[in-house]
């Protein structure tokens, strides 16, 4: 029997790609992930890895990243929490990192304001997540530099998550790739 080199190299590439490139939903269909976890957390009812109290900071963060807005709904409506709590349980590194971030943040709000997050007022809140979303706050003080990092992953896995899910899809208007009868150009550049 002959060896095609074609195929042997697709063949490693495949497998490489593998190794390398994180499981993501298929383009042709990014809701699929979060159909997957729809039935875990109605079924349960319970966060699948993080706890009760984890899992309600991780919401609070999650809904003021992607507020619910008039006409769409926000983090919290499409799943984002459950999501993400997927992931940090089928992941290990994501799991580290989502559970050491929400430490990270209680314990600040704890230190500074004698409170958990979720127990602080809104402009405690938002002031701490103020301090958090830039980078270079993290350069002019060292102490907010894990903060910082685990803000910049969880805002990731938000837009991620909120974005792959129906709510995302509908809110973005793509209607998928469907053939168009005719195309009439790009529309004209507004100034």
């Amino acid at each position: 029997m002959k060896i095609d080199r074609r195929a042997v190299l697709q063949g490693l590439a495949a497998g490489a790609a593998e190794l390398v490139i994180p499981n993501r939903a298929p383009a042709q269909n990014p809701g699929h992930s979060h159909d997957e976890v729809a039935p875990v957390t109605a079924k349960t009812k319970a966060p699948a890895y993080l706890t009760a109290q984890q899992y309600r900071l991780l919401a609070a963060l999650c809904q003021m990243i992607i507020p619910a807005e008039e006409t769409a709904g926000g983090a919290i409506e499409a799943g984002v929490p459950e999501f993400i709590d997927l992931l940090a349980r089928e992941n290990p590194e994501y799991g580290r990192q989502v559970s050491g971030g929400l430490l990270w943040i209680d314990s600040w709000c704890q230190d500074h304001h004698g409170k958990v997050f979720v127990d602080c007022m809104p402009h405690e809140q938002s002031g701490l997540l103020d301090l958090i979303a830039f980078r270079e706050n993290a350069i002019k003080d060292p102490s907010l530099a894990a903060g910082v990092g685990f803000f910049a992953i969880l805002r990731d896995l938000t837009l991620d998550a909120f974005f792959t899910s129906r709510a995302g899809i509908d809110y973005l208007g793509f209607l998928g790739n469907s053939a168009m009868t005719e195309f009439r150009g790009c529309p004209e550049r507004q100034r």
